[in-house]
């Protein structure tokens, strides 16, 4: 389907314009995704697959319909070079919901890593996303990225209190290091976190 001239002109699916451009009711998208001719491993211009659209527009439904109709790699990340899956973008959507559903998914591949190292624990932003996510026996809580940095790291330097928390809860090491030699309360203290570094303290009986 073409769409638009000169400098707008662009290609997209009847899918992809309709999840895209918000115009498609669900009866219809549903019956587009069901169709046997949709592919559902065809990209917008930007490299986006259709399943990262329908987690951007939080479309729980329509994720459900596409992994019910299945013909593709859940594990595949967008060609866009940066290697994010839809787990990859659920979790920094905060889509929890979503991430029930594909962690739920036969072969999810919870700990993939995109091209800077990050798994979907440490993309995610909300202790929500985090709790779903841990509820996988597979996923690696310490798992670090390319800064040797975990997902506690991450939240103590943005002083996610409560992602903290659920990440100690379920092992989360406050005593690990990245690759300048800080650790989590490091980042927290460099970053004015006072009371994320009592909390980490606390989780390895410092003072």
């Amino acid at each position: 389907m073409t769409f638009g001239e000169g400098w707008d002109e662009h290609q997209e699916t009847p899918l992809i314009y309709a999840i895209h451009h918000g115009f498609g009711e669900y009866d219809v998208i549903s019956l587009l995704i069901k169709h046997p001719d949709t592919d559902l491993t065809f990209p917008d211009d930007d490299g986006t697959l259709p399943i990262h659209l329908a987690i951007r527009a939080e479309r729980t439904e329509i994720v459900q319909d596409m992994l019910e109709r299945g013909g593709f790699d859940i594990n595949a990340d967008s060609p866009t070079g940066f290697g994010w899956t839809a787990l990859h973008t659920a979790a920094h959507w905060a889509a929890v919901e979503i991430i029930e559903l594909l962690v739920a998914q036969e072969g999810i591949d919870v700990n993939r890593s995109t091209s800077s190292g990050e798994t979907p624990l440490i993309r995610a932003r909300y202790e929500g996303s985090i709790e779903a996510l841990l509820a996988h026996p597979d996923v690696q809580v310490d798992r670090v990225d390319s800064d040797g940095r975990s997902a506690l790291f991450h939240t103590a330097e943005r002083g996610d209190l409560e992602s903290a928390r659920v990440l100690l809860e379920h092992g989360a090491r406050p005593d690990l290091k990245d690759t300048e030699g800080h650790t989590p309360i490091g980042r927290a203290d460099m970053a004015g976190h006072k009371d994320m570094v009592m909390l980490l303290q606390a989780a390895i009986g410092q003072e």
